[in-house]
């Protein structure tokens, strides 16, 4: 990895970032089953902002269940930043498999933390992934993973 992808300075783009950020712009839809859902992207950008977005949601669901959003990378204020780049994007792209056999359409790919890391083999898989994850969601061994790794690394060593 380059010290440009390990410098936190670039502005990058995180492609799976709740909706209550600052600058969060809707990034897709999430269509499918619950069992194996699948991500259409916006085509540009939404006119209307987040919360217009997301006053047409019903409350009683998550709005990360049902909408991706994107926003500026948190880089080592997020969890999944362990100070070289991001876990959950390096995590999908070695451990999904892939939904198509090209890249789909992205409004961030330029920017996007998880392509600069990964390449074109994480676009592959980014329209099965749903911010907010479900136990019958394909991704749970992933994130229950990511969350073990967390617990691990944050004991002392002995």
């Amino acid at each position: 990895m380059s010290d440009t992808l390990k410098s936190e300075s670039r502005d990058y783009s995180c492609p799976s970032a709740p909706s209550n950020g600052e600058d969060a712009q809707l990034l897709g839809v999430v269509l499918g089953t619950p069992e194996k859902p699948e991500v259409v992207y916006v085509s540009r950008d939404v006119d209307a902002s987040v919360d217009e977005v997301l006053g047409q949601v019903d409350p009683t669901i998550l709005p990360t269940r049902i909408l991706r959003f994107s926003a500026r990378c948190q880089n080592g204020g997020c969890a999944q930043f362990d100070g070289h780049g991001c876990r959950l994007g390096r995590d999908i792209a070695k451990l999904m498999a892939p939904a198509s056999d090209t890249p789909p359409p992205c409004n961030i790919r330029k920017s996007c933390r998880w392509y600069a890391e990964n390449g074109p083999s994480v676009c592959l898989r980014c329209s099965r992934v749903v911010t907010t994850v479900t136990a019958s969601d394909e991704l749970m061994p992933i994130a229950e993973m990511v969350k073990a790794s967390d617990q691990t690394s944050a004991q002392p060593a002995a």
